[in-house]
């Protein structure tokens, strides 16, 4: 079962703020329980926010060298669940918490808020306990007794209606296993994305006229390593002139930007260590 839970935060802020960067901290699964035939879900999350005043927007001191600041939210959420129904649970996150809109606001009172949107998505796999296989008692003659079973009409069974009731109990069991291996094959892919995801970096940013400090949109990023003819990674910012690029290996790199109207310009040895999230911009002059 996967359920998507998305939630609304107010963060209080001093004074408006342009963001240049987000990250999210969760835990590896959210805390549940079942009450009251609900199943409950919550987690804390901390959120750390990159950003410059909005009254140094033209500072490009400022703009390289972002504030840092954070925050811990509290998230709950809650499904309908029997709470009679027996089964194992198992509460996990499929996809970690994410930032799916985010805006400046000012209320009557003269505060300023950060409204942030955070969506996340929650697997919820439960196994249903089967009967214990009925296991052999001894042998004899390379014939296999079966344990006795209970009498149904106060008759023995036949010999094949033992085997037929012995051959059932045993799909169940096998079919229950099968959900369990099921189950944790899936959170075995997940711990591994994890661990994929904490052993790479990424950087994002803007890239700006250097005069106007307007966006350039259509800009190629290239990324380049060991001094290759071809770059390892190739990008393009939106019609805001942003970029970003995950999944880069640790290590250090040549970048290139470049566009029809500007100058190139050209980073080298630009380091990027294990699990960082750098946010950059780039300067274009004509």
């Amino acid at each position: 079962m996967i359920k998507i839970a998305r939630k609304d935060f107010l963060l209080p802020l001093k004074e408006k703020i342009d963001v240049m960067g987000l990250r999210i901290e969760s835990s590896c699964h959210p805390q549940y329980e079942v009450v009251e035939n609900q199943l409950k879900l919550k987690d804390l999350w901390n959120i750390q926010i990159a950003y410059t005043p909005y009254s140094a927007r033209e500072n490009i001191k400022l703009r390289e060298n972002p504030e840092l600041a954070e925050f811990q939210v509290s998230w709950e959420d809650e499904l309908e669940w029997d709470k009679n129904y027996p089964c194992q649970l198992s509460v996990f996150y499929r996809k970690k918490p994410h930032s799916t809109a985010m805006h400046v606001q000012e209320n009557k009172k003269d505060d300023v808020v950060l409204k942030l949107t955070l969506e996340t998505s929650i697997e919820i796999d439960f196994v249903v306990p089967g009967p214990e296989p009925l296991l052999p008692e001894k042998k004899e003659n390379n014939i296999i007794q079966s344990a006795p079973v209970q009498q149904t009409t106060g008759d023995t069974l036949t010999d094949t209606g033992k085997l037929e009731h012995a051959v059932k109990l045993l799909q169940e069991s096998y079919d229950s296993l099968s959900q369990r291996i099921n189950a944790l094959e899936l959170r075995f892919e997940e711990a591994l994305a994890d661990q994929r995801q904490l052993t790479t970096g990424s950087i994002s940013g803007t890239v700006l006229d250097s005069y106007r400090l307007l966006p350039i949109p259509k800009a190629i990023i290239e990324f380049y390593q060991n001094e290759a003819s071809e770059p390892l990674v190739k990008l393009a910012t939106d019609w805001q002139g942003k970029y970003m690029c995950t999944q880069l290996v640790p290590g250090t790199y040549d970048i290139k930007i470049k566009h029809p109207r500007y100058a190139s310009l050209v980073i080298k040895d630009y380091i990027l260590i294990e699990s960082e999230n750098k946010y950059q911009d780039f300067l274009l002059h004509k």
